[in-house]
């Protein structure tokens, strides 16, 4: 009887400590008596608690493991044993006990963490290998307006593409805005490294071209190629230096490279919620030579989950371009927000929309020569047109500076065939730009549906 009641009055002191926050005294006392009561499973439990307080998980694990011993289907101990056991590195024993857990139907409080614990495992043990990540994509679908056109450019001669302007001889077609169909080809992959000392590469390539039905003339072609180095601060922070080359070819031309190097800090500020800062700076080199500009750009953006079902992501930044022999200089204001919703597995709907607002610096300096060069120009003449004529002329012979709003929807519907690695997505896109220069107005409709094939 004299026993009984010290173990009841060991096990009570040892509670008192932790609720009082003396870990140390309880860890301390609990060892004090571990040769006295080691192998009661009520000593042995409340004796590990106060060990993993006082941050001694591997002394812990040894009383947790002599309650599982005689308690085999204590699903808190168990538990316990295998949060133990994951403080100090054994993640594949942990693992085991997390595992077991749940199959002893716990309460669902527990069973919950355990999952976590488990799901984090895996996470811990995919970093360790090499991950190389592939796909690949087939498009098909309909566009409003293939040159990205207004209908009051001047005799449907002049073009604006949405990765430079190019100069076109289109008498021959009666719309300048012309629709048609497309199909698309895309794929991509990436590549990590596993993390060494909290750090890892990741290399990404990608490679798409789209062939329209009738407007050939637009075919275009991406590749880009970029390489990342990340460093993990802490479990909150990241630090990514990202840096990529694109190439775009139009009608199987060079139109377009860019060169492109951006840090990114990334931040949790929340359960579920992520900020990220994202300066830029790139070379745009074009297949007109004095066209070639320089950009810097900044961006913020936070992403956070406002349910279980829904994610919202807001962004904002803005930017500068100079272009070479004094073309224009550009100053760019954007914002932007997006959201997922997580109808059930394997369905989700994403809708984005952003605002792009764009100032040049200055108009077009001509003088009546100018103007005369570029309308022969327009006449069918082969002649050759020099920096200042040529922006005149994508301005449609208004020389004055540009203010636009370009804005752009876009929403997807996603369906992942059950324990397939393929994917569906229908998708709508909407652009269109407001101008004080007419002819640099338009609004673009686009249709696709995709089918993506994932493997790893």
């Amino acid at each position: 009887m004299s026993a009984e009641y010290s173990l009841r009055q060991v096990i009570a002191s040892i509670q008192a400590e932790i609720l009082q926050g003396e870990y140390h005294r309880a860890a301390t006392l609990a060892q004090e008596h571990e040769s006295d009561f080691a192998g009661i499973p009520e000593f042995d439990f409340v004796g590990g608690i106060a060990l993993m307080h006082a941050d001694n998980p591997e002394r812990a694990s040894l009383f947790f493991e002599r309650v599982t011993i005689v308690r085999p289907r204590d699903s808190r101990a168990r538990f316990e044993l295998a949060r133990s056991l994951f403080a100090i590195g054994d993640y594949d024993l942990a693992r085991d006990n997390f595992t077991a857990v749940v199959e002893l139907d716990p309460p669902q409080q527990i069973a919950d963490s355990a999952q976590r614990f488990i799901d984090a495992i895996d996470r811990r043990a995919a970093a360790q290998v090499a991950q190389f990540l592939r796909w690949v994509e087939g498009r098909v679908g309909y566009d409003e307006n293939v040159l990205s056109a207004s209908n009051s450019i001047i005799e449907g001669n002049i073009a604006n593409l949405q990765h430079g302007l190019v100069n076109l001889r289109l008498y021959e077609y009666e719309d300048s805005g012309a629709s048609d169909s497309f199909a698309e080809i895309a794929a991509g992959g990436l590549y990590s490294t596993p993390w060494v000392a909290n750090s890892r590469w990741r290399f990404n390539g990608q490679f798409q071209h789209r062939g329209y039905y009738d407007w050939d003339i637009f075919d275009q072609t991406v590749v880009q190629l970029g390489g990342t180095r990340v460093w993990r601060q802490s479990h909150e922070q990241q630090i990514h230096l990202a840096s990529d080359i694109q190439h775009i070819r139009l009608d199987d031309d060079h139109l377009y490279s860019r060169l492109r190097i951006a840090p990114q800090y990334r931040r949790m500020i929340g359960t579920g919620a992520q900020a990220r800062l994202m300066p830029e700076i790139a070379y745009n080199s074009y297949e007109l030579d004095d066209r070639d500009s320089i950009l810097a750009r900044i961006n913020a953006s936070v992403m956070g989950a406002l349910s279980e079902r829904l994610v919202m992501v807001g962004s904002a930044g803005m930017g500068y371009e100079e272009a070479e022999a004094d073309i224009y200089s550009r100053y760019t204001l954007e914002a932007g927000a997006g959201f997922q919703i997580f109808i059930d597995e394997g369905r989700l709907f994403t809708i984005n929309g952003s605002l792009q607002r764009q100032h040049y610096r200055s108009g077009v300096d001509v003088d009546a020569s100018d103007v005369s060069t570029v309308l022969t120009y327009l006449g069918g003449d082969d002649i050759e047109l020099d920096s200042t004529q040529r922006e005149l002329l994508a301005r449609g012979l208004n020389d004055s500076a540009e203010n636009s709003l370009l804005r752009r929807v876009t929403a997807s519907y996603i369906f992942s065939f059950p324990e397939t690695p393929w994917r569906l997505t229908l998708t709508y896109s909407h652009t269109d730009k407001s101008s004080n220069i007419d002819s640099r107005q338009f609004d673009r409709d686009q249709y696709f549906v995709g089918l993506r094939y994932d493997w790893n």
